[in-house]
């Protein structure tokens, strides 16, 4: 069988699952089977064991000969004993080692196989497994001590993988503070390992409130303040207007009209003009039409380029006005005004009015003018056209220029070769000369040509008359007599004895004309007046087009057009419709369309679309407040407004309607987006400013600027449009150091004084005050949307204003407090150890708690921030004055506050904490009594 592991044998020998001789040549050759005193793992067959002379017992040469020796199964070649194991060999089993005492197999290790493998090795001394024997039998991070492994590591015994060996621990420099990149490179307070590279998460930008997180800033350089991203710098040209870190400098200074050049420095732009940012200035763009031609951008585009003659189309382009004319401008075009007597008729401003409408022949009167004479050449006198001389064979006879030369000598008979010159009868004027006058064939007889052909006068010879026959003239046909019927009459049975005989005029067979028969479709006829005339029609037809010549034409039973009578046509609004039985009806309605009435004479009357009452069907009527419209009844109002009582109104914004119809805000609250809101507080206006008393010097006091509106411009901010008044009063007889801070409120603030309810303190009113303020992180303290002022103020009414940084609004928590600092010199305290001077003299105002007063005061003093923390203050005078000194400090908030008179002789000295949290302190110097006299002060304060 094969071998099996080292713990396996050992379970297969107890459990007796094979026997010791089957597994010779496994891990020590044979293996004895520890529960029996069979052979051991180097028996033979020999035989029994032989017996030994002299030494009491018997002797053995093989293994066969102890097989049943008490003392053992094996023979050991030194003293020839059978023995239960021998020393050095592999005779006991797994589990088991040789004791060379007993030699016997006991339990315990011999070599490492009887410890399993792994990690664990056999101590020989001991014949115990262990955990290790020497550092080579831990894996890597751990050393053997006292037989276990456990972690560390030394120089022979390195980490592994990613561990470094620190103080003979394994430790990984890339995240830990006591060894960050490096053994013993300690992370100080605050700070944290990022990548092998101590960091600090609330100010690292790499690594801003923990490792990893990155900040960025398009367009600027990240920071981290507190842990919290934030924009350090912008990108020249770039600005962060919204203070929104997320997206960085985010307006380009270059070219944003609303932050030109700057952040909040919007573009404006004059009249008639706009602008745009160029390169971070604002450049002005004329409207159309108009120009800045006096280059002044406060007056806009102030030139209108369509009339102005100095700047007709374009700046600097001057319409000219030339000769004779005065210069005008319509519609940005050039033209000019003329004198009297004078046109500019080349339409060319340039050369004025060139032409002299009183003579000129071309434009005589006016430009276009021509003077044109008919057969003579033309002048102008007096703006009036007048003849200058006919043409060859033409003649002004009448005098009159307006038909110029109108006689034709070679041609007319009364002023034949000229004026005056008449011909005689029966001559003519030709090439200015009378003749003849009959032409063609004619001949003159008596007073006239006649050709005796046709002329009834002289028909065939001068003198020959024809007569003519009943309702008849004569007539001459060539050469000979004959009838000319009269008027209305025909000669129609060709019968020259009866003359005309047959009345045109009435005749139905020859009516107008021989031959010609009355006769109409559908109708009855006459002929009157030699024209045929129409007569009644027969029933159900009618004579609808008006012409008599097809008689009745139309079937008025079934004429659409003419439906029971001519003109009454079948076209219904919005209808198609029928005649049958000469009444209209209808076939169907135009989509849409509807006969609700049911009167067909209305078509089909009804709009469905549009029609309240049949709103998509007949008799569908909309409700109060709706409207038909496509069809289906929809609202009545507009977008965002609902009918609400009759009328429409806005749910956003109406308390009555607030939200829903009926639902009426309380008093004291207004709509606005569907919701009843808190109205204006009561400090918006300065008659309704909130008082601050003074009886504490130290003062909470909430409010809120939600609906209020603005009322004085700060000097700080941006956008200030929503702020409250608070009002108090310094009382005197000293001055005060005035203090405040809107740490708490929900919105980004703006603090500021204002000496009256109209005008905000501007000018300091001492060094480090800070009279106007929008966030903390710029009067000093750590970041925050909150403000803090400080001011030194005179006996008097005061202001304090709270508003909202670009139109912010909430809730106000306002800390208010005072201190007096009386008639002496104030100054601003700097942090840390410093000695600071002075004198003190005159009269004083206030005293500390244990004396002073009679002189005048110095005083120095200093403001916290909301993270204060608190600290030790001390002060002294000892032997810094030869006189009788005594100093107190102060603290607005309470507590903390110390006076001494004689801590040195008669000098001062005081030690104490100050309290924590924002507000101000104040630390005077005064004499005992009336002591006066210069000094110097030692200070230390956080």
């Amino acid at each position: 069988m094969p071998c099996p592991s080292g713990l396996v044998l050992r379970l297969l020998l107890v459990l007796g699952t094979v026997g010791a001789s089957a597994l010779t040549g496994c891990a020590r050759g044979s293996i004895a089977d520890p529960r029996d005193a069979g052979p051991s793992k180097d028996a033979s067959d020999a035989g029994d064991a032989p017996t030994v002379e002299g030494d009491g017992g018997p002797r053995c040469a093989s293994n066969d000969e102890c097989r049943t020796d008490p003392g053992g199964t094996l023979c050991d070649p030194v003293s020839g004993r059978c023995v239960g194991c021998i020393v050095g060999g592999d005779s006991c089993a797994l589990g088991s080692y040789c004791d060379p005492a007993a030699r016997a197999c006991a339990t315990g290790c011999d070599d490492d196989a009887d410890c399993g493998g792994g990690v664990t090795r056999c101590d020989l001394a001991t014949h115990r497994c262990t955990g290790c024997k020497q550092a080579v039998d831990c894996i890597p991070g751990t050393v053997c001590r006292e037989a276990v492994c456990v972690p560390g590591c030394t120089d022979t015994k390195p980490c592994g993988v990613g561990s470094t060996c620190c103080a003979e621990r394994c430790v990984d420099v890339n995240s830990s503070a006591a060894h960050c990149g490096a053994c013993g490179n300690a992370c100080g307070d605050g700070s944290s390992c990022c990548l092998g590279r101590c960091a600090t998460p609330s100010s690292d930008a790499m690594n801003c409130g923990r490792c990893g997180i990155s900040c960025s800033a398009p367009n600027g350089v990240p920071a981290c303040v507190e842990g919290a991203c934030s924009v350090a710098a912008c990108t020249m040209g770039f600005g962060d207007c919204d203070r929104a870190p997320s997206n960085g400098c985010e307006a380009d200074l270059s070219a944003d009209p609303a932050n030109c050049g700057g952040c909040g420095r919007a573009c404006t732009a004059g009249v008639n003009a706009s602008t745009r940012c160029v390169s971070g200035a604002c450049v002005p763009e004329c409207n159309a039409g108009y120009g800045d031609c006096d280059g002044d951008a406060s007056n806009g585009c102030e030139t209108e380029l369509a009339r102005s003659t100095a700047h007709c189309g374009a700046c600097g382009q001057r319409c000219p006005a030339g000769p004779n004319a005065v210069a005008t401008c319509a519609m940005a075009m050039c033209g000019v005004t003329c004198e009297g007597g004078f046109s500019d008729c080349d339409g060319m401003a340039a050369n004025g009015c060139e032409v002299f409408v009183a003579t000129s022949a071309a434009h005589c009167g006016g430009c276009g003018i021509r003077c044109s004479v008919a057969h003579a050449n033309a002048a102008c006198s007096g703006a009036r056209c007048v003849v200058a001389s006919c043409e060859t064979g033409w003649a002004d006879c009448d005098g009159s220029a307006s038909n110029g030369c109108e006689v034709d000598l070679n041609g007319e008979s009364a002023n034949c070769g000229a004026c005056g010159h008449r011909c005689e009868a029966g001559t003519a004027c030709s090439a200015g000369t009378c003749a003849s006058v009959c032409t063609g064939g004619a001949t003159f007889c008596v007073d006239r040509c006649a050709q005796l052909v046709s002329d009834v006068q002289h028909c065939g010879a001068c003198g020959r008359r024809c007569d003519g026959g009943a309702n008849a003239a004569p007539a001459c046909t060539g050469g000979l007599c004959a009838l000319a019927c009269n008027a209305g009459y025909g000669d129609c049975n060709r019968a020259a004895g009866d003359g005309c005989e047959t009345n045109l005029r009435e005749s139905i067979a020859h009516c107008g004309a021989c031959g010609s028969q009355c006769s109409r479709a559908n109708a009855t006829v006459s002929c009157a007046g030699g024209g045929c005339v129409l007569g009644a029609c027969s029933p159900g037809y009618g004579n609808c087009n008006g012409s008599e010549a097809d008689g009745c034409e139309t079937n008025l039973n079934l004429s659409s057009s003419h439906c029971g009578a001519c003109g009454r046509s079948c076209s219904l609004p919005f209808a198609t419709a029928s005649c049958s039985d000469g009444g209209c009806a209808i076939v169907a309605c135009v989509a849409g369309f509807a006969d609700c009435d049911g009167t067909p004479a209305t078509g089909c009357e009804t709009n469905l679309a549009s029609n309240n009452a049949n709103c998509g069907a007949c008799g569908r009527s909309c409700g109060p407040g709706t409207a038909c419209s496509g069809g289906s009844c929809a609202s009545v109002c507009a977008g965002g407004t609902t009918f609400c009582g009759g009328s429409c109104v806005s749910l956003s914004s109406d308390p009555r309607n607030c939200g829903g119809c009926g639902n009426v805000c309380p008093s004291g609250r207004s709509c606005a987006g569907g919701s009843c809101v808190q109205s204006a507080p009561a400090n918006d206006s300065c008659g309704g400013a909130q008082e601050i008393s003074f009886a504490s010097s130290s003062v909470a006091l909430g409010g809120t600027n939600v609906g209020a509106t603005a009322s004085i411009t700060p000097p700080c901010g941006f956008g200030v449009t929503s702020d409250v008044y608070y009002r108090f009063t310094v009382p005197g007889p000293s001055r005060e150091l005035v203090y405040a801070d809107t740490a708490g409120s929900s919105f980004d603030t703006v603090l500021y004084f204002a000496r009256d309810c109209g005008t905000a303190l501007s000018a300091s009113t001492t060094s480090g005050d800070v009279v106007c303020n929008d966030d903390m992180g710029s009067a000093g303290c750590n970041g925050g949307l909150q403000s803090q002022v400080v001011a030194l103020l005179n006996p008097g009414t005061w202001y304090l204003m709270v508003g909202g940084y670009g139109g912010q609004t909430g809730t106000i928590s306002l800390r208010f407090q005072h201190l007096p600092v009386g008639s002496g010199g104030v100054s601003l305290l700097p942090a840390g150890a410093t000695t600071q001077g002075g004198g003190t003299g005159g009269s004083g105002s206030m005293g500390g708690p244990c004396g002073g007063g009679a002189a005048g005061e110095s005083t120095w003093w200093w403001r916290t921030c909301p993270d204060f923390v608190g600290g030790a203050f001390s002060a002294q005078t000892c032997g810094r004055a030869s006189w009788d000194t005594l100093i107190y400090l102060r603290n607005a908030a309470g507590g903390g506050d110390a006076c001494n008179d004689d801590a040195c002789g008669l000098q001062s000295s005081i030690s104490a904490t100050l309290p924590p949290g924002p507000g101000i302190h104040a630390f005077t110097v005064d004499g005992f009594s009336s002591n006066t006299g210069s000094f110097s002060v030692a200070i230390s304060r956080p």
